[in-house]
């Protein structure tokens, strides 16, 4: 059938009875056009239910692919510093172990007091207090908080502090606070808050 014969078909043709009961009837042009739109679903209808899902799937695992290949990477270089990682991991076991032999144990705090008091003897001031506060329960370890008085002079003051920080045990200066020690006193006074810590030994660990 030519164009024109087919388009003149079309044109004769009642629309109104495009109608699936009379399919059988429509101009070879309409049945085209109708055979189109079915097969334009049905390709619509595959690509969204079946290429979309698969899309879906293709994104999903590059996303995958690629966190593979960065945790692989990860694995390639610590396996590639591996004994490094280890001779690290022993030096901070190390530093650990001779940070918390630093920390006094309960029985040890009152020694600690004693060695403040000499380090005010020692350095020609006199500690006139040293008043323990309430331990504080850190993740770690136990605070011990310290409120400690020193009078004397300023070199006094320097030489004291020199002297608490190379005590064999980790004691920490605070807070300093330094006026005269009385109206008629020649003296100063230095307030300190000092603090020690004692390492919360887990069970069944000494």
């Amino acid at each position: 059938m030519a164009l024109s014969d087919s388009l003149q078909e079309m044109k004769n043709f009642d629309t109104s009875e495009l109608t699936l009961e009379n399919i059988g009837i429509w101009p070879a042009a309409y049945k085209a056009i109708a055979l189109l739109f079915v097969v334009a679903l049905v390709l619509g209808g595959t690509y969204y239910l079946y290429i979309g899902d698969m899309n879906s799937q293709l994104a999903s695992e590059t996303r995958k692919e690629r966190q593979l290949k960065q945790d692989y990477k990860k694995k390639a270089f610590d396996a590639a510093n591996l004994d490094a990682l280890k001779a690290q991991m022993a030096d901070l076991e190390e530093s650990f172990k001779n940070l918390k032999s630093q920390l006094p144990k309960d029985t040890d705090i009152p020694d600690l007091v004693d060695e403040i008091y000499d380090a005010g003897r020692g350095s020609s001031g006199v500690v006139a207090k040293v008043e323990m506060n309430p331990e504080r329960d850190a993740e770690l370890f136990i605070e011990q908080p310290m409120d400690v008085i020193v009078e004397g002079g300023y070199h006094d003051f320097g030489s004291f502090v020199s002297t608490i920080s190379a005590l064999s045990r980790i004691v920490t200066l605070h807070d300093f606070k330094i006026a005269r020690a009385g109206d008629s006193s020649s003296l100063l006074r230095m307030e300190i808050k000092a603090k020690t810590y004692r390492y919360k030994a887990e069970e069944g660990e000494e």
